[in-house]
């Protein structure tokens, strides 16, 4: 009996200890659940939080892209508006010229002589076209023209280039002279 005494407790205390070791199973087992369960939750935190950047950014994205098509779009118009700008300074430079190149020109004109057309080249070319009543106010223009005193200080290389005469004694001419570098500045 003495042995059966001794086996009793051992028994119990291998049932107490089993049950010890379950218990701490069962609360390890919790306990992984519990890590596991913030882990999966701290997971989609960090995606959910990785999203709203990827769509920020993206937006960001998209409104700079936006802005860099406005700037290009403004560039090309930019350029546009030089290559316009330009032109208009040519021709308002031709035409500031031209007139200064008629004012000299009607300094030496008669009173009988009457241009008709007129052309100004950016070599400083003057190609003109007109009537005279008669062939004292042409040979007169044609004079004034080549005088030092009055048009030869301002035209250099007067030509006539046609020239003919109606029934009526009106005549009808062509001239091509250079405009000196002083008229047109």
């Amino acid at each position: 009996m003495a042995g059966e005494i001794n086996l009793l407790p051992q028994r119990e205390y291998e049932v107490q200890r089993k049950e010890l070791i379950q218990r701490w199973f069962y609360l390890a087992s919790v306990f992984l659940l519990v890590l596991e369960l913030l882990a999966v939750v701290g997971v989609f935190g960090f995606l959910g939080v990785r999203s709203l950047e990827i769509r920020r950014l993206t937006s960001e994205i998209n409104k700079t892209t936006k802005t860099i098509q406005d700037l290009s779009a403004v560039e090309g118009l930019q350029a546009t508006l030089e290559k316009k700008a330009a032109k208009i300074l040519s021709i308002t430079d031709k035409q500031r010229r031209l007139d200064k190149v008629l004012e000299k020109v009607a300094e030496v004109m008669p009173n009988g002589v009457k241009l008709s057309g007129i052309n100004l080249s950016d070599k400083n070319d003057l190609v003109t076209s007109g009537e005279a009543r008669n062939s004292t106010d042409l040979s007169t223009f044609l004079i004034n023209l080549i005088d030092e005193e009055k048009g030869g200080k301002y035209f250099s290389e007067v030509n006539v280039g046609s020239l003919a005469s109606s029934s009526e004694g009106k005549y009808s001419f062509g001239l091509n002279m250079k405009i000196k570098e002083e008229v047109v500045k």
